[in-house]
């Protein structure tokens, strides 16, 4: 009945009976690099996740500054004969006690909460990175999966076209059964290749929604396989997990000092009133209360804290040096990568479409026979798989050397990188 009650007047007073939590906006059915970044920095829900622990954080830097609450204490006494304490029948008495932080205690406090702010809006950072990352490198194996079905199909509408050809060579007395055959079941091994690329899709449509946190979406990429365009920036960006590396360091460092602050013996002043009855008599009493360390001078406090700083210095230099030495390695991946690139468009690349026109110039003059041109077909095919793979290899990379650096979310707001590529 209580329960009814309550709603019924939350219901009068126009609240809400059920909070609802924020809905992140639908993502559209066809995303680039840029709306994928943008879902990651601004709606991702373990970004929200994260921020709610910034505003526990802000809490705490509430309750650090903060001043102790006074104690009020108030007895009442009654006797039935007079004894020897006083000569009343009844006495009554109230006390005011107030704590004092002295030796700092309350600035080290606030700082330190401070600094646990800091801490969390830097894991938000690290944590809106991470999705970036992991949905970037999604979106670039779903722009790979959704060109390598494309070449497979038409690899495959280039057998049927085969196919017809040979039939119409057969028609005329020029081609055997063995050549048809041989097209036939050619053609079921690409049919074979085609359900395997349209499952693949499947999976990265799937890794691209789970990257994002979001159910029930199959995206599609927009978007053009091609090197990314670098990003306009002075190249000083600081990488999330080496910025919190440093906040933790700055709080660890904030605790030293309210550990040691901490060590000041509890102070309290109080202020009371004493009266009786029958007779009336009365008095008034201000004290002081000291604590004295004689058994615990919280001397284990300040060496964990200590002890927490170092650690949290060692694990600063051991962040900075892994990302020094993972922009260096990035950076060398991407320059392999792109001349990797590079050289199979020049010696492999550019010669594919010649190397099918003369194979089937060769086979329709009767100089060649079907399984060279076959093996022209299925080589041309190949050839572009190989370069899509290189590509989407190097745009991965150049994407965690954006990483490494603390860049990747200036994709957003870049002006050279429209879509998740290049052109070319």
């Amino acid at each position: 009945m209580k329960r009814i009650l309550t709603l019924i007047l939350l219901a009068l007073a126009g609240a809400p009976l059920h909070a609802q939590p924020p809905q992140a906006p639908p993502l559209p059915h066809e995303v680039d690099l840029r709306t994928v970044l943008g879902f990651a920095r601004d709606a991702s829900l373990a970004v929200a996740l994260e921020q709610s622990q910034v505003d526990a954080a802000s809490a705490g830097r509430l309750e650090a500054a903060a001043l102790p609450n006074p104690t009020l204490s108030y007895n009442r006494q009654r006797q039935p004969g007079r004894l020897t304490n006083f000569d009343s029948d009844r006495a009554q008495d109230w006390t005011i006690e107030q704590p004092l932080l002295l030796g700092g205690q309350r600035g080290a406090r606030v700082t330190a909460a401070s600094r646990a702010v800091d801490t969390a809006s830097a894991r938000v950072a690290l944590t809106r990175h991470e999705v970036a990352s992991e949905a970037a490198a999604a979106h670039v194996a779903l722009l790979l999966a959704q060109e390598r079905l494309a070449t497979v199909k038409a690899g495959l509408d280039e057998l049927a076209r085969l196919r017809q050809v040979v039939e119409g060579r057969r028609a005329g007395g020029l081609a055997s059964e063995y050549e048809a055959i041989r097209v036939e079941v050619e053609e079921s091994t690409w049919r074979a290749r085609v359900a395997e690329a349209e499952a693949a899709l499947v999976e990265r449509q799937t890794a691209l929604a789970q990257a994002l946190g979001v159910a029930g979406w199959r995206p599609t990429a927009r978007g053009t396989l091609a090197p990314l365009a670098p990003i306009r920036g002075d190249g000083a960006g600081v990488h999330p997990e080496v910025l919190l590396a440093r906040r933790e360091q700055d709080a660890a460092a904030a605790l030293v000092n309210v550990a040691r602050a901490e060590r000041m013996p509890a102070v309290s002043v109080n202020v009371g009133r004493f009266w009786t009855s029958k007779p009336y008599g009365g008095t008034t009493s201000i004290g002081l209360a000291v604590e004295l360390p004689l058994f615990d001078r919280r001397k284990g406090g300040l060496d964990k804290a200590k002890a927490q700083a170092g650690a949290a210095a060692l694990q600063r230099e051991l962040s900075e040096a892994r990302h020094n030495a993972e922009v260096d390695s990035m950076a060398r991946l991407v320059a392999q990568y792109s001349h990797a690139l590079e050289d199979f468009r020049r010696h492999a690349g550019a010669r594919t479409a010649d190397l099918k026109r003369m194979a089937h110039d060769s086979y329709r003059l009767g100089k060649s026979s079907i399984a060279e041109l076959l093996d022209a077909t299925r080589g041309g095919v190949e050839l572009a798989l190989a370069e899509q793979e290189l590509v989407a290899q190097l745009m991965e990379a150049q994407l965690r050397l954006d990483a490494a650096n603390g860049e990747l979310l200036h994709r957003i707001d870049d002006g050279r990188a429209p879509g998740a590529g290049a052109s070319r």
